[in-house]
């Protein structure tokens, strides 16, 4: 059975451009999100164009947000965020990502040198909107500081996006090691597999126990799997394999729940079936 209970997983898409207006390599991992705000406009560097938006205002080819967007209350799957800075004395850029006041991931750059860097950053949790409430990010760099809040208009509740279906029908993101069904198939049948992939998102539940069930019948239909919560925001996959497989391997057709549950307590629960091939 595998197990992944991880903090928000967001993809950081950086670009430098060096005085000579060469490109330079710069980290293409990390999570964080929300930019603009207030700015300390000291050496060692200059931050400027702070901007925050939903993803239908990022623009690929600018590396940009078009317009900044922390004045509405933003309802996407997708939040982005684009800065500039000018650095005059080599150092690491440190950014911090704040969901609900707590930090969900932070990330410190190499060492970067003088000239004007350009940076966009990304969170995405695919289909599902981010979650509602209070969003903030802050930047350093040496002495100098920049930070944002916005926020989401998203759905909210100790667990969202919780989704159930054949492990074959799920996305699985290597660098970070985290998989997440493509779509909720409990509405449909499933035909009869070897693996079914619960997948959800714990919200605001730091330091709590948090367990996924497969039930059949009421009883458990695989190995229950349960960590304790790292992050405001925790991804959590389980691909539950049968306790006790059909001849082929694969489970039995019925009636079957992925059953979500903080400190004991059920939260959500997805019936589905599974019938024969």
């Amino acid at each position: 059975m595998l197990r992944a209970v991880l903090s928000l997983v967001a993809t950081i898409l950086a670009f430098a451009i060096g005085a000579a207006g060469a490109a330079s390599r710069v980290p293409d991992e990390s999570r964080s999100v929300g930019l603009g705000g207030t700015v300390e406009a000291q050496h060692p560097a200059h931050f400027s164009s702070l901007r925050v938006c939903a993803y239908p205002a990022f623009s690929l080819a600018q590396k940009r947000c078009t317009k900044d967007q922390r004045a509405r209350i933003l309802i996407s799957s997708k939040f982005a965020c684009s800065v500039t800075v000018r650095v005059t004395r080599a150092k690491r850029l440190h950014a911090r990502l704040k969901y609900a006041g707590g930090a969900v991931y932070e990330y410190t750059t190499r060492t970067l040198g003088r000239g004007p860097w350009s940076w966009w950053i990304s969170e995405n949790l695919g289909s599902t909107p981010l979650p509602g409430g209070r969003w903030g990010c802050d930047f350093s760099f040496g002495s100098v500081h920049a930070g944002a809040s916005f926020r989401s208009g998203g759905p909210t509740g100790a667990v969202i996006g919780a989704a159930v279906c054949d492990a074959k029908d799920s996305l699985f993101y290597a660098h970070h090691r985290i998989r997440v069904c493509k779509a909720d198939e409990s509405m449909s049948p499933i035909l009869a597999t070897d693996r079914i992939l619960c997948s959800a998102v714990f919200v605001k539940q730091v330091g709590k126990m948090g367990e996924v069930q497969l039930l059949a019948g009421g009883k458990d239909a695989a190995k229950p799997d349960l960590a304790t919560l790292p992050s405001p925001l925790s991804i959590w996959w389980t691909a539950f394999v049968p306790a006790t497989p059909a001849a082929d391997g694969t489970f039995a057709a019925g009636d079957y729940v992925c059953r979500f549950s903080v400190n004991g307590v059920s939260v959500v629960e997805k019936p589905f079936q599974i019938v024969s091939g």
